[in-house]
């Protein structure tokens, strides 16, 4: 009975991970964009699930994307020519929702909120540019500003 549930223990993890989906990941370029608003994502004419790289000559990733059923879901990265990220964008069926950051070329974070339904939503708070300290904290309902301090 010891063996039994100690080869069960050992093969079942074996067999789950064997389990999990592939990653895709393709060069944005290779995605056609479809649709009424052109923001579908088709690769070799079928929806893409996965993740889109941009690179540069140097093959410094430049920008990450992640698609779900060719539609922008989950973050997007943008990155400087030296691969720092500089951006990172949220998105849930191609439109920004959820977390939302912005660094400067220091790395240093500058402005960090969230979005909802492309809107605004929530705290938004401004740091400063040469310290990283916060200056402003700015409250937002659907888009628009309701109090800063």
């Amino acid at each position: 009975m010891k063996k039994l549930i100690t080869t069960i223990l050992i093969v079942l993890p074996l067999f789950i991970i064997g389990q999990e989906q592939k990653k895709n990941f393709c060069d944005c370029e290779e995605l056609t964009m479809k649709g009424k608003t052109g923001k579908a994502a088709y690769l070799k004419k079928k929806p893409f699930s996965g993740i889109c790289l941009k690179k540069n000559e140097k093959d410094i990733v430049l920008e990450q994307r992640s698609y779900f059923n060719a539609q922008l879901t989950g973050e997007t990265k943008i990155f400087n020519p030296t691969g720092q990220l500089i951006e990172l964008i949220t998105f849930s069926h191609n439109l920004k929702n959820g977390q939302y950051k912005l660094y400067n070329e220091k790395g240093l974070l500058i402005i960090e909120g969230k979005f909802q339904n492309n809107l605004k939503q929530g705290e938004w708070k401004f740091y400063s540019d040469s310290t990283g300290e916060l200056e402003k904290s700015v409250l937002y309902e659907r888009g628009n500003e309701k109090n800063s301090r």
